[in-house]
């Protein structure tokens, strides 16, 4: 199991720090989120801050675990 901590302060803070999790060698995108997301076959415990700027992360995140079935995501919110 893979845990993400999406505490950053702006999209492209967490997204830097996803590109570094999933040890990318490319500057990640919401786009590109969604279609890494959609090729695992791996468990998500995703702890997120509700912040108005992660929304967009945690919908291609549910987007993504949607159509990829061999994808299992655990979602804690931090309030």
């Amino acid at each position: 199991m893979m845990t993400l901590l999406l505490n950053q302060n702006s999209k492209e803070e967490a997204l830097a720090y996803l590109q570094e999790q999933f040890k990318l060698d490319y500057t990640l995108n919401l786009d590109g989120l969604y279609d890494l997301l959609c090729t695992l076959n791996i468990e998500i415990r995703l702890e997120i801050d509700n912040r108005p700027c992660l929304q967009g992360i945690l919908l291609v995140f549910k987007q993504a675990s949607i159509m990829n079935p061999c994808l299992r995501i655990q979602y804690q919110k931090e309030w």
